[in-house]
């Protein structure tokens, strides 16, 4: 599940920054267990990489430690590296967890929401059937996102219709920064 999410175990500690961390503690709130099946929808939109100028502008202090040839000083102040530019964009994840207590019925159940949906089909909804069986089982549904803006999710057909919506607002400047390169002093 981790991996789906992009988070490794020596990262999902700690960064906050860029969003790591919530990324983190949204697995942990998803709690996935042998007794459950879980699907995820998953994307991340970006827009263009964005360069920052070529030299980072410093502090006037840090300039004089510079001037000064203090440069353990600096390093301690200020680090080795800078941000060289980043990426805006959005992302989003939704989980569905199925608990019906039998896990070929989760997994059927799994299935039929897949074929349903699939890549974002464009007139997508649920079928009769797979209706009738989700109102019997357990369902609970997760999101997590990074950009745009922010609206709760009670079904299924709103979290796929969320998904489109916050992917469209990422085109159009309702991203935040999700990636960064860093540039040595």
């Amino acid at each position: 599940f981790r991996e789906a999410l992009g988070i490794s175990a020596s990262i999902s500690a700690g960064v906050g920054q860029f969003g790591v961390s919530a990324k983190a503690k949204y697995a942990e709130r998803c709690e996935v267990s042998t007794q459950s099946t879980v699907c995820i929808l998953s994307f991340e939109a970006r827009n263009a990489f964005v360069t920052f100028k070529d030299t980072p502008k410093l502090d006037p202090g840090l300039e004089e430690l510079l001037k000064l040839n203090k440069t353990q000083r600096f390093r301690e102040r200020a680090g080795t590296n800078f941000v060289g530019g980043m990426w805006s964009g959005v992302v989003f994840y939704g989980t569905i967890r199925i608990e019906s207590g039998d896990e070929l019925k989760d997994q059927e159940i799994a299935a039929s929401i897949q074929a349903s949906y699939g890549p974002f089909k464009a007139s997508a909804s649920i079928d009769k059937e797979t209706s009738e069986r989700l109102s019997r089982e357990r369902i609970e549904i997760l999101t997590f996102q990074s950009g745009g803006t922010v609206e709760p999710v009670f079904s299924l057909e709103e979290l796929f219709q969320r998904a489109k919506i916050v992917a469209q607002q990422a085109t159009k400047g309702g991203g935040v920064p999700i990636a960064v390169t860093l540039e040595s002093y």
